[in-house]
């Protein structure tokens, strides 16, 4: 009943990483998050995931909220959303 969209899970295979199966399925994700209106995207990603921060900064999805000690393992979170409006 939101109009914010969560992308809960998005993985890619070690050995498919630098290929590209990544930036598809975060477009995908994007275009079905615009086609049923949604405001805007949401989702979180550890803080020391360089690679996927920088993909989903080069779809304009900005840092919203930091999480303390958000994974199993003790690394903090970003919360990052993109606007879709």
């Amino acid at each position: 009943n939101s109009n914010i969209w969560r992308l809960y899970s998005l993985a890619v295979a070690a050995a498919a990483r630098g290929k590209g199966v990544g930036k598809r399925l975060l477009e995908h994700a994007i275009e079905q998050a615009k086609a049923q209106q949604a405001s805007s995207l949401s989702l979180e990603v550890k803080t020391d995931n360089k690679a996927a921060i920088e993909l989903y900064r080069r779809y304009g999805f900005e840092v919203i909220d930091v999480l303390p000690d958000y994974y199993p393992d003790g690394v903090d979170g970003y919360r990052m959303r993109l606007s879709l409006r």
